[in-house]
């Protein structure tokens, strides 16, 4: 990632929102590859694909990582208690209706994607490219 010399500093409004966007959604990109994961390698005939949802896992883990020589950390504004869960009764909803490991895979690849977009928008917030959550 690289960086125009900018750095996060201190803990505005913006940042803390940043951070738990950050926070909420590389758990959301991790959590939907790894069901996509568990379903290759466990049950569905692609399980050749397996091992690149493991490295696409790891590699979403590292590049949050990269974010700590900025200062930014995600994990310190998490505040589960104070979340709005508006959404969560409907995406609970949604997941029970969801009978089969065929229906689980697309739902979460597109998990993913919409987390990992959501990850290279804040990468470029901070100054990055954004590059490493394409």
């Amino acid at each position: 990632m690289s960086r125009r010399g900018r750095s996060p500093k201190g803990s505005s409004p913006a940042l803390v929102l940043l951070q738990r966007m950050a926070d909420a959604n590389a758990n959301r990109a991790r959590e939907g590859l790894r069901v996509a994961e568990d379903l290759a390698r466990l049950g569905l005939p692609s399980g050749g694909n397996a091992p690149v949802f493991r490295r696409l896992r790891r590699a979403v883990t590292q590049a949050c990582r990269a974010w700590d020589a900025l200062g930014f950390r995600p994990f310190s504004s998490r505040d589960a208690a104070g979340d709005p869960t508006g959404g969560a009764r409907s995406e609970r909803a949604r997941i029970l209706q969801r009978t089969s490991p065929a229906a689980l895979a697309p739902a979460n690849h597109r998990r993913a994607q919409e987390a990992l977009r959501v990850l290279e928008e804040v990468d470029r917030a901070l100054g990055g490219t954004g590059r490493a959550f394409r």
